[in-house]
């Protein structure tokens, strides 16, 4: 929620190039962040489902180690989710300061910019 403010002042301050440097810097630490997180959950969730999530299911054979392996599966997505809106934030900065809304084919088409 703090990034599109912060993008649309550097491009007031810095121009398109500053805001394209301050937006790559904002993804390597978040990226980064994210992927610590990632690992440490993805190596704690049997502890994490066993005494936080789910601690009735450790004495049903079977449930215990798929809701662990479902989880492990499904845990990565928040990296996904997480830098994808990060990296439509600028269509969405860009948009506002420009005093329009952003169409989503147009948030897609800058994603995939931002990743060339």
């Amino acid at each position: 929620a703090a990034f599109v403010p912060l993008f649309s002042k550097e491009i007031e301050a810095g121009g398109v190039e500053g805001a394209k440097r301050f937006s790559e810097e904002v993804f390597g630490v978040l990226f980064t962040a994210l992927l610590a997180l990632t690992l440490v959950m993805e190596l704690s969730m049997p502890l994490l489902v066993r005494y936080l999530v789910a601690p009735g299911f450790a004495g049903t054979p079977g449930k215990f180690e798929l809701t662990v392996e479902l989880a492990t599966v499904m845990f990565p997505y928040l990296i996904c989710m997480s830098l994808a809106a990060m990296m439509a934030s600028p269509v969405l900065a860009s948009a506002a300061s420009a005093g329009r809304r952003a169409r989503p084919s147009s948030v897609s088409a800058s994603a995939r910019s931002l990743a060339s």
